[in-house]
């Protein structure tokens, strides 16, 4: 029997809780930096906004190569990486829209493009759990990836929203 959370000794276990101090600290030094954009002037606001965005992509980012680092099976390893990949994309698109575009055609299209990574992410993290357990060898069975039939058939709705 596997325990995810188990460390192996108790340096290791302090050191998973300084990492999550950490992460957590980040999380809220953002939210400060977001209360900061709204309470600041124009310029200080932009300021404030960067690096609000730039601390959630980070760890965004910093998961991604956790990710690449601890988790030994191929197979899983991509689809976690796809779907925090989906999650950093998302995070961008959600900066663009709301600080460097004021056209409505623009806004609205970077809006439809905030389901893409919405409706892949949790089609990666399904292949992901089903590859706990399959040996690395073992094949992908191929009559999963028909779950991206509908993927594509809602991303395609979402895009192509302005024509229905």
């Amino acid at each position: 029997m596997v325990v995810l959370c188990e460390v192996a000794n108790d340096g290791e276990r302090e050191k998973v809780g300084r990492k999550l101090y950490l992460a957590l600290g980040l999380f809220i030094l953002a939210g400060v930096f977001r209360q900061m954009e709204r309470a600041a002037g124009t310029l200080w606001s932009a300021g404030w906004f960067l690096l609000t965005n730039l601390t959630y992509i980070g760890l965004g980012m910093a998961w991604g190569f956790s990710i690449a680092r601890r988790i030994l099976h191929r197979g899983e390893r991509r689809w976690l990486l796809f779907g925090c990949g989906m999650t950093v994309v998302w995070l961008f698109l959600r900066a663009v829209k709301y600080r460097f575009f004021v056209d409505d055609d623009v806004t609205r299209y970077l809006w439809y493009l905030y389901y893409v990574p919405q409706v892949l992410t949790p089609l990666f993290s399904l292949y992901a759990a089903l590859q706990i357990g399959r040996r690395e060898d073992e094949p992908f069975l191929r009559r999963w990836y028909w779950l991206f039939v509908p993927a594509a058939l809602l991303i395609g709705g979402i895009l192509t929203n302005d024509w229905h």
